[in-house]
């Protein structure tokens, strides 16, 4: 039942329609139903008006009353995980100052005391379904790979100088809109993306003890990345190789992989490419 709150937010209309399940099916049922499909929240009773029958009929009747300008912003911005940032806002979703304003006065969209942004999970999921009709997915999610694993980047400078912590920070706040790009560029291919983004990302795991979630998703790209790939992939293969042999080894992690071979395998190819920062 704490599931059921935390999935649906705690929103009153969600918590009394999942309740209306409960001659039907077990609470746990219910909770993995909502995460499948927030069609769930719904109710078969004739007392309500029509537009609170369901969470669906509740966010297409808000959805109905935005203007053009509004619907595209919302649908960029269901890419998001965990809050965002005016300025994520701004590059992956086209966001205006006036536009995010109307969607925050209309409550689709909530300013914490942070200053980070966040939308209901319900609703995210229901601008993500928008998204998806739109034909602009693919073209708004290389944005958003760009802007997170882009922001990797950037800050591996700092990471190795004298702005860790804050750089650290600025990766803690934004670590699930991290995992979810590095997860869209593999689905992608975007192996570029991922190869500039995969030193800072390690040291992160290393520094902040995130092991577990970063062995997670190098291995991942790992096991997509194909093993008879042309020289370039390869490089990168070998790059995310190595860093995830690092954190298994400094976090103790009980993966068994023979893992001197593979570093001496990433060596060779380092010292074959001339590429001396690699090899140290």
């Amino acid at each position: 039942m704490i599931e059921i709150c935390r999935l649906v937010e705690g929103m009153p209309l969600a918590i009394e329609l999942a309740v209306g399940w409960l001659a039907t099916l077990r609470p746990a049922d219910i909770a993995q139903e909502i995460q499948r499909n927030m069609d769930i929240l719904a109710t078969r009773a004739r007392n309500l008006p029509e537009r609170h029958r369901s969470i669906r009929s509740v966010f297409t009747h808000s959805w109905e009353l935005l203007s053009d300008a509004e619907r595209d912003l919302f649908r960029g911005l269901s890419f998001f995980r965990g809050g965002f940032t005016r300025e994520a806002a701004e590059v992956v979703a086209g966001a205006s100052l006036h536009t995010l304003a109307a969607l925050v006065d209309k409550s689709l969209v909530r300013l914490s005391t942070t200053g980070r942004y966040d939308i209901h999970e319900l609703l995210r999921q229901f601008g993500e379904e928008q998204m998806r009709a739109s034909g602009q997915m693919e073209a708004s999610q290389r944005r958003y790979i760009d802007y997170y694993l882009g922001m990797l980047h950037e800050l591996e400078h700092d990471i190795k100088a004298y702005r860790q912590v804050e750089a650290l920070d600025l990766i803690a706040a934004d670590f699930e809109n991290v995992r979810n790009a590095w997860q869209l560029a593999i689905q992608q291919d975007h192996y570029a993306a991922l190869n500039r983004a995969v030193e800072s990302l390690h040291f992160f795991a290393d520094m902040r003890g995130r092991y577990h979630d970063v062995v997670a998703l190098l291995r991942m790209a790992i096991e997509h990345l194909p093993p008879d790939a042309d020289p370039e992939q390869t490089r990168i293969r070998c790059r995310i190789q190595a860093r995830l042999a690092r954190l298994i080894l400094l976090g103790g992690i009980r993966i068994d992989p023979d893992l001197p071979p593979l570093v001496d395998d990433c060596l060779a190819l380092a010292r074959r490419v001339q590429d001396q920062a690699e090899a140290g």
